[in-house]
């Protein structure tokens, strides 16, 4: 009978042993996938605004600005909602519609630009 007590109290300790390394597992599994997410949605943010800003060169003082905060924001508007997502696209057309009016502001602000924000 006490072997049959300590094979039960092992037996108990080893199932709590083995959920204890299954939920260990799934969150390293679960970090690694949040990683790899974040690493997608900064690539595809930042290859979307670079490529906006190819299209409407921006003056030099904000460049940093758009490169740092602004592409956090696209980052996280991604990560997010997904690339297919009105709020994605939505941040799509203020950075663009920002590009326009900091790019038009060299040749005289644009109104009807400007009256779209």
């Amino acid at each position: 009978e006490l072997i049959v007590q300590v094979n039960e109290e092992l037996q108990s300790e080893l199932q709590q042993h083995v959920r204890r390394a299954q939920a260990n597992e799934r969150r390293l599994v679960e970090a690694a996938n949040g990683r790899e997410r974040m690493i997608l949605a900064k690539r595809t943010a930042s290859d979307t605004l670079n490529s906006l800003m190819g299209e409407s060169p921006p003056p030099a003082r904000l460049v940093s600005l758009l490169r740092h905060a602004w592409l956090d924001a696209l980052t996280l508007a991604v990560l997010r909602n997904g690339e297919d997502s009105n709020a994605w696209h939505s941040h799509i057309d203020t950075t663009r519609r920002i590009l326009q009016t900091v790019s038009s502001a060299e040749g005289g602000p644009q109104p009807e630009i400007i009256e779209g924000f």
